[in-house]
């Protein structure tokens, strides 16, 4: 299996007191990078905001959604000489309560 390219958002979670919360990828076949910490996030689907994409990956991993998204980096990816559109990472920060 071989990773879509696509436009993606992702969370950087954070305690109040300074601890990240982080997701530990399945080792599942196909998944991307298994077994690895990361961030959570995913791919942002046709007319939906990298804020939008990013608090809908949350929802659906972890079943919560914080509020206060700030924004903390982005790439932008640019494939033309490969025949390939632009395409971008969006991440956000949250402080929350655990």
């Amino acid at each position: 299996m071989y990773l879509q390219l696509g436009d993606a958002s992702a969370l950087i979670l954070v305690s109040e007191d300074g601890r990240y919360l982080l997701q530990k990828r399945d080792c599942k076949p196909g998944v991307w990078y298994p077994g690895k910490w990361g961030c959570f996030g995913g791919s942002t689907n046709q007319g939906e905001t990298p804020v939008g994409a990013a608090l809908r990956e949350a929802k659906e991993e972890i079943g919560f959604a914080p509020a206060g998204l700030q924004p903390f980096c982005s790439f932008n990816f640019e494939l033309s000489d490969q025949g390939k559109r632009l395409f971008f990472r969006r991440y956000f920060s949250a402080t929350i309560t655990l």
